[in-house]
């Protein structure tokens, strides 16, 4: 790597002490950078929008979980949630180190809430090790890391793509950049610098996109006010490319990143439930959001909308398979004869009030990921839905329809 690999460093504020010495004793190894958050992350407003950004962008994590996690485990699960999905995707090339507290073991929070990231198998045993042992193992195992291997870089270098082929407007895109008004001094200090306006607008781009805020890409009215001033016709194209690409940006990373989790649960346990009011559109999105920089995009298989029954459900899964690939099932077993573990695909039901029929669903197809859009005001929260990852925040109605009028905004000024 030209540069120090940058750990992300997850804790509880009640661990103060002892997060400063670990990181501390990682940044003297030389060969890595903590980036360790010292203030309550409850009360950190600003730390909030930030969060994603910082986490899709560092080149490995770490995870101090103890009894005062368990307690409060607020934005470390929210945290670990979003670490373990990197890892679950990058691999090798994104080591998550977990330090796990004797006494944090056996809270009930452990089993129901970390439990399902699986975080067993990565964890040291040893939490009386020395700061310095621990640094030298977090050192040792980010010296092979590939410096294009993360999230922001694979997302940055999209953006960099499509908007190549307005270069040659220099001062048109450092004024778009000037307009995404980002301002962190502290991350530009761990970033590398692009020099040509192409680049730097992508880099903006990027880190607004990567921000812990549902309209961080739309806090400046709508993507069509902000690149408006393509407006000669031999660009429009291209914008309504640029428009496109970016339109599931509109969903919250952390949101989506959940939905990674859930590929990985153990067979039959991959539910999750995601609260809109555009279930023909805002699904999908969520599925790009995730997978699209990294590669390896899940096929996503729609089932109608109807008079929804347990065998109509499964026969439309059946369907559905048959019109996106090539090797034709007639039977709920053959189907499950030809899924692999390590093949990934995500079922999108129709809207649902009630989880029974997802469950049923479900268990049909143990290997399948299966995504049920609920209404707005149904409550996750309620026993019924135990055992779905919920894909949160909700948006507003309103909101929702400006990121599905997106796709269409750029075809007006054709």
């Amino acid at each position: 790597m030209t540069r120090k690999a940058i750990v992300f460093f997850s804790h509880s504020s009640k661990d103060k002490a002892r997060s400063l010495a670990l990181s501390q004793a990682i940044d003297a190894t030389g060969g890595a950078k903590a980036v360790v958050d010292v203030n309550d992350l409850r009360q950190g407003q600003e730390w909030k929008r930030q969060l994603y950004r910082w986490i899709a962008r560092c080149d490995a994590g770490f995870l101090l979980l103890t009894r005062e996690v368990m307690d409060n485990p607020g934005w470390v699960l929210q945290e670990a949630t979003l670490l373990r999905a990197r890892q679950i995707y990058e691999g090798a090339r994104f080591p998550l180190f977990v330090m796990v507290e004797p006494a944090a073991r056996t809270h009930e929070n452990w089993a129901k809430l970390f439990g399902p990231l699986a975080l067993a198998e990565m964890q040291r045993t040893d939490f009386a090790a020395t700061p310095q042992d621990i640094a030298k193992e977090v050192a040792d195992g980010c010296k092979a890391l590939a410096e294009a291997g993360d999230y922001f870089s694979m997302l940055r270098g999209l953006l960099a793509d499509k908007l190549s082929p307005f270069a040659g407007e220099a001062n048109l895109l450092k004024r778009l950049q000037g307009q995404l008004d980002v301002a962190d001094a502290d991350w530009h200090a761990v970033i590398e610098a692009d020099a040509t306006p192409a680049g730097s607008l992508a880099l903006a781009l990027t880190t607004r996109l990567c921000e812990d805020n549902d309209t961080a890409i739309g806090s400046f009215t709508a993507l069509d006010d902000l690149f408006s001033n393509f407006q000669r016709r031999a660009q429009r194209e291209d914008r309504e490319n640029l428009l496109f690409a970016l339109a599931p940006y509109w969903v919250n990373l952390g949101a989506a990143m959940n939905l990674a989790v859930a590929l990985h649960q153990p067979p039959g346990q991959r539910l999750c439930a995601l609260r809109t009011s555009r279930a023909a559109t805002v699904p999908e999105l969520y599925v790009d959001r995730m997978f699209m920089p990294l590669g390896g995009v899940p096929i996503v298989i729609r089932v109608t909308g109807g008079n929804e029954s347990a065998a109509e459900l499964e026969a439309q899964v059946l369907l559905g398979w048959n019109e996106r690939m090539s090797d034709n099932v007639g039977a709920t077993a053959d189907l499950n004869a030809k899924l692999k573990p390590t093949r990934r695909f995500i079922v999108v039901l129709p809207p649902l009030d009630t989880p029974v029929l997802a469950r049923a669903v479900a268990a049909l197809f143990p290997l399948l990921t299966f995504l049920v859009p609920v209404a707005p005001d149904v409550d996750l929260g309620h026993p019924d839905w135990r055992g779905f990852k919920a894909l949160e925040p909700v948006r507003a109605p309103e909101t929702e329809a400006d990121l599905v009028n997106s796709h269409d905004i750029a075809r007006a000024y054709l």
